[in-house]
């Protein structure tokens, strides 16, 4: 990990992004994938349909085909992949789009302190993380595509807007304040891409606490509080 540390984000950018054959099987294959999941599914249907019954048949078209669709999604991304996972995952950290698995994990690592994560789904993906342990207090933030290991890449990570700033010891206690002020266990989780979602995390003595919920700006709940005070103290 010290050495994925010491690259900068174009450095590391450039490790994952797919150039050459790749890119190109990448942007060429989306419609011929499309083209052999319909076959699949059609084959499927009919073999289907004489064994059972046209119903039957009609039932299990649309599962073969996002069935097939996801295994030759599966076979170009493993074969154009560059890079390693260890730096996509850093990749993901640095804008932001680590899930709140994966988050818990890093802020394991970091050691004792408490992290606020606020990220939003979709396209643009926005996220903003609060550090608020360990040598320095810091608030990183990052806007633009979902990344991952499959689908196109833009040209550079300028795609993305990202910043990177330190947080003073008065904005620090003022988000310690805003986490004790708020009843955690209250926070609830709902799944839904248009929704923002909300993660703190506490480490104390090397036992990570955990808690997360997602909610509409417009919502009345402990989850649309939390996070439309964060919201406005991000801009």
């Amino acid at each position: 990990m010290d050495s994925l540390n010491e690259l900068s984000d174009e450095a590391l950018y450039e490790r994952l992004r797919p150039v050459g054959w790749r890119a190109r099987l990448r942007r060429r294959s989306v419609p011929v994938m499309v083209l052999l999941a319909t076959a699949v599914a059609v084959a499927g249907d009919v073999v289907i349909t004489e064994a059972t019954s046209l119903l039957w048949g009609l039932l299990a078209a649309p599962f073969l085909f996002f069935g097939a669709l996801l295994a030759f999604g599966i076979v170009v991304t493993l074969a154009t992949r560059t890079g390693s996972p260890a730096e996509l995952t850093e990749l993901r950290r640095r804008l932001v789009q680590l899930p709140h698995n994966e988050i818990l994990a890093d802020a394991a690592a970091r050691g004792d302190g408490l992290e606020i994560v606020l990220q939003k789904p979709g396209e643009p993906r926005i996220g903003h993380r609060f550090q608020l342990g360990g040598a320095a207090a810091t608030l990183r933030s990052a806007s633009g595509k979902r990344i991952g290991p499959a689908g196109l890449w833009p040209p550079s990570i300028d795609a993305w807007e990202r910043s990177e700033r330190p947080l003073n010891s008065d904005e620090v206690e003022a988000l310690n304040g805003l986490v004790e002020s708020t009843e955690l266990d209250e926070l609830a989780m709902t799944i839904a891409a248009t929704l923002w979602t909300v993660l703190v995390v506490r480490v104390r003595d090397g036992v990570v606490e955990h808690w997360e919920g997602a909610a509409s700006p417009a919502d009345d709940s402990a989850a649309a509080s939390l996070i439309n005070e964060l919201r406005a103290y991000v801009g």
